[in-house]
């Protein structure tokens, strides 16, 4: 099963990504708190972040190396380049902000479509 990664919370794997967050460097990890019952509870979790990181990086990306804080659980992304629709079909692009499909197809280390 394809995964994704490192969305500010992060969204793994494609299908129904659980939800993470990086601690930052040097940080210790927090203690279980509210996030996890929102993650889990929650009929719907959206995700709001820059697509890429200051490095150029993707946050969406093939394994989660954080901490989750709800396994997969996130049904919506929301990003400064595009819209993605992630469920039981992968990942799926519904709007694109300043460029194309296929341009974030490259740029990116999972497989998305266009939402139909």
């Amino acid at each position: 099963m394809a995964t994704v990664d490192k969305v500010a919370a992060s969204v793994e794997n494609p299908a129904r990504p659980p939800l993470s967050r990086d601690p930052g460097r040097g940080v210790a990890i927090p203690a279980v708190g509210g996030a996890m019952d929102l993650a889990i509870g929650a009929k719907q979790v959206f995700v709001m972040t820059a697509l890429f990181a200051k490095d150029g990086s993707p946050k969406l990306v093939p394994r989660c190396t954080y901490p989750l804080t709800g396994r997969a659980c996130v049904d919506r992304m929301y990003t400064d380049l595009a819209t993605f629709l992630i469920g039981d079909g992968g990942v799926r692009v519904t709007r694109t902000f300043g460029t194309t499909g296929a341009e974030l197809a490259a740029r990116l280390d999972v497989p998305v479509r266009r939402a139909e």
